[in-house]
């Protein structure tokens, strides 16, 4: 009765294994860890699942202040992954100092699931129609997920897009309960409460919820961070290119524009972003001055808001190589 079952999930996620298999053991050597958990062990120590005793001393590897930053901001969610309190952010807004208001998870959830939260009341009525197995089956990631995520020190919005089936289950069921509970009314009961979901629904969609909404505040949004800088980032086209950022301590680190997640390899990117590290830049300099001498080297001063195009590759390697000053080729005069 199982065996069936079990071998079809096992041939529909065996060449996703295989490809973290692989992806593991590129990065990691180990079978076993990912690179996101190496990456925590090196940069977020604490983060990983499961409670790990909170040491607010605890330090990164890295040495970029945006990285320090960042696990300074990550250790306000440690603080909250204890044993004694770890069921607190599920259900109350928390205010950690410098950091501002946090909603509950759960809020989180209803937020990331529904389209409007006064259809909240229809999900325990949908509780009563899970008569079958399959809906029951369903309907069990939802509690699963809550389980498996409490030993995760974060949650964020996006986690919960994998209960949105079981939540619209729930919603559909609530339908046909209540239709059942009064069979008398049940023609007007499905009409009226499909009506309801259905422009509901409706309203998510940017093009009508911008409409109804006139607080940008309060919108729809695809980007959970909006940020100008990212996307003129993003709008660099027409020219094989390595992009240097100057780090302005005034800017929101998460506001991170050296990310080159588009491409296997960063290699392969139109534009290779990375950062401005002073004096190490000639490693950058000479290792395309090697393997892709025509990229286009440019420097971004993020404080003034400025690009400035520093030469090729190949032409920024032979001036050092002549004995040209690394810091006058990296700030040409105007």
């Amino acid at each position: 009765m199982w065996l069936k079952p079990a071998a079809l999930v096992t041939a529909g996620a065996a060449p996703f294994l295989l490809l973290q298999v692989i992806f593991n053991l590129g990065v990691t050597a180990h079978i076993l860890q990912t690179p996101y958990t190496l990456y925590l062990h090196r940069e977020q120590p604490g983060a990983t699942f499961g409670f790990h005793q909170f040491n607010p001393a605890a330090k990164g590897q890295s040495t970029l202040p945006q990285m320090q930053k960042d696990l300074e901001f990550s250790k306000t969610y440690f603080a909250l992954h204890q044993p004694d309190n770890f069921w607190k952010p599920w259900l109350f807004t928390q205010h950690p100092q410098g950091f501002g208001d946090r909603p509950p998870y759960l809020a989180m959830i209803a937020d990331t699931t529904l389209p409007v939260r006064f259809l909240l009341i229809l999900l325990p009525v949908g509780l009563l129609a899970l008569t079958t197995r399959p809906r029951r089956i369903l309907f069990l990631t939802f509690p699963l997920f809550i389980v498996l995520y409490v030993l995760n020190p974060f949650f964020l919005e996006h986690y919960a897009i994998v209960l949105i089936p079981s939540v619209v289950l729930c919603l559909l069921l609530s339908i046909e309960a209540l239709a059942r509970a009064f069979p008398t009314y049940r023609t007007q009961i499905t009409s009226a409460l499909t009506a309801l979901l259905i422009a509901s629904a409706l309203t998510g969609f940017w093009e009508i919820n911008h409409l109804l909404v006139p607080n940008p505040q309060y919108q729809v949004s695809d980007e959970p961070l909006r940020s100008t800088l990212l996307q003129k980032s993003h709008d660099l086209h027409g020219q094989r290119a390595v992009v240097l950022y100057q780090w302005d301590p005034k800017r929101n680190w998460k506001e991170e524009p050296v990310c080159n997640s588009d491409v296997a390899w960063p290699d392969d990117a139109e534009v290779v972003r990375a950062h401005d590290l002073g004096p190490r830049n000639v490693e950058i300099i000479n290792y395309y001055a090697d393997h892709q001498p025509d990229r286009i080297f440019f420097i971004w001063d993020e404080k003034a808001d400025t690009l400035t195009k520093l030469g090729s590759a190949a032409d920024l390697h032979q001036a050092l190589q002549s004995g040209q000053n690394l810091q006058t080729l990296l700030h040409p005069p105007h």
